[in-house]
């Protein structure tokens, strides 16, 4: 996100690691806290070996930027 910097996760991934691998055996929420900052964006990508279907929700919360 221009402008903004990852900070934090929330909810059941919890934690500064950027990125984090977990596998998916149940519905879970996570929330990706950013702030203000500039950050590199260095994209990664991956194959993956099964269908997975994903929403990806951006909210601005407080003058904070929330990505769920």
């Amino acid at each position: 996100i221009t402008g903004h910097k990852f900070s934090h996760w929330e909810g059941d991934i919890s934690g500064e690691a950027n990125p984090v691998n977990f596998q998916m055996t149940a519905n879970i929420s996570v929330v990706a806290v950013f702030v203000e900052g500039a950050a590199p964006v260095q994209p990664i990508g991956s194959i993956l070996e099964t269908a997975i279907i994903a929403t990806v929700i951006i909210a601005v919360v407080g003058g904070v930027i929330r990505r769920a």
